[in-house]
């Protein structure tokens, strides 16, 4: 077996694919992700190795390969050839690290709803909730890094109401990311308490639906709940009264956007 530190070019790395028997069904959001990250500068060499058999068979590494491809440009990895092939089962046999994981080593607390919060905040910027458009882990770090409201907005908004610490967190941190911390505050108050800002109050049509569906045949599917969730915001926000929340199109916020996401542009 021979270990290396080698730059790996798209030409390279179709050369290696040509030889990938018996491997995994190829994730098109994991290459896509990985692809991001190499195209925008954040692929780091952290250890994980493209590794080939005894036979020259690749047994590990397609997505990184195909990402490299995808992005069209090289990355600098850990190469090891002339390993036994029945390691190919042991391979990826632990748990995968989470952004959640992520985040509590770094000591962020309540790390699993602020990764949460990230995702949906993501998610609302890019108008899409596809895999293909899942933050990576390297986007993640750079969306907290840009969002330090982000560990208040979890402890204000993690017990509000059952199941929802992640996306309240995320329009909470929104919220106060625009200028409108106190409407922020406001919106997470009626989620916890269930009681209305103002007559026709958006957020308590939505709440009372969660409330009244929930468990049931009618209850919201994870798509429908963001979006609905998206768009009671930005009409409590503006203080719209209104009698019934109708399902938008799309999932957005005014003024939320890839740049606002990366904390580019302070509203």
């Amino acid at each position: 077996m021979e270990i290396k530190i080698k730059t790996i070019t798209p030409k390279m790395a179709s050369a290696i694919l040509t030889r990938n028997p018996a491997n995994r069904n190829v994730r098109k959001h994991l290459v896509a992700t990985i692809s991001r990250d190499i195209a925008g500068g954040a692929w780091q060499m952290n250890g994980d190795a493209i590794r080939i058999n005894a036979d020259g068979e690749l047994i590990d590494g397609q997505h990184r390969l195909l990402a490299c491809i995808d992005a069209d440009a090289p990355i600098k990895t850990v190469f090891i050839t002339g390993m036994d092939d029945r390691v190919r089962t042991t391979i990826d046999s632990g748990a995968r690290r989470t952004v959640g994981d992520r985040f509590a080593m770094a000591g962020v607390q309540n790390s699993n709803v602020v990764a949460a919060a990230v995702a949906y905040m993501t998610f609302i910027a890019r108008q899409d909730m596809s895999n293909l458009k899942r933050a990576t882990a390297s986007e993640s770090e750079a969306i907290l890094a840009a969002h330090p409201e982000l560990e208040n907005s979890a402890h204000v908004s993690s017990y509000a109401f059952p199941g929802l610490g992640g996306k309240l967190t995320g329009i909470h941190a929104i919220g106060t990311y625009m200028g409108f911390e106190d409407r922020a505050d406001a919106f997470v108050n009626v989620w916890k308490s269930g009681v209305p800002d103002y007559a026709g109050d958006p957020t308590h049509v939505m709440r009372e639906r969660v409330v009244r569906t929930r468990g049931t045949a009618m209850h919201m599917t994870g798509p429908v709940l963001s979006k609905l969730l998206a768009k009671s915001w930005s009409l409590f926000v503006a203080m719209r009264p209104i009698e019934k929340l109708v399902l938008p199109d799309r999932l957005s916020i005014d003024g939320w956007d890839e740049d606002a996401l990366f904390g580019r542009v302070k509203q």
